[in-house]
């Protein structure tokens, strides 16, 4: 009987400490709802960081890079520590820049802007480039 309450006492303490131990570190779970520019930023952010990675990936912009001193794997590194709003940033100027698009809307910009400055002169009277136009003078 006495080894009965030794043996109890003993498992008795064994789950008191096991229990406080269960118990301690419990964290409570939070859940909120995300919005939908939370998800289409992300989204636009992969999108930004798989087209930079694109670039970077190309022959040609490797060689550049090596031209110009920069390690392509160091520029790798560079761009994938960007943060969500720097590559998409990125990636916005590299669709913009003139040398990654395309010459015909600064070609047409150019010749719209000589057609209009032409037909001012005729219509001045400066010049008579087109028959369509009346001199004022």
């Amino acid at each position: 009987m006495n080894m009965l309450r030794r043996q109890s006492r003993t498992i008795g303490l064994l789950l008191i400490f096991s229990l406080m131990f269960l118990a301690g570190p419990v964290h409570n779970a939070q859940a909120a709802m995300i919005g939908a520019q939370t998800v289409i930023d992300t989204a636009k952010a992969e999108k930004a960081k798989t087209q930079i990675n694109a670039f970077l990936a190309r022959e040609d912009v490797q060689n550049t890079l090596t031209s110009m001193g920069i390690s392509p794997d160091e520029a790798i590194k560079r761009a994938q520590s960007l943060s969500d709003s720097e590559a998409i940033a990125f990636a916005d100027n590299m669709e913009k820049a003139p040398a990654g698009g395309s010459g015909l809307g600064v070609v047409v910009g150019a010749a719209l802007f000589v057609f209009i400055v032409l037909l001012i002169t005729d219509i001045l009277g400066f010049t008579k480039v087109f028959s369509f136009t009346k001199s004022v003078r």
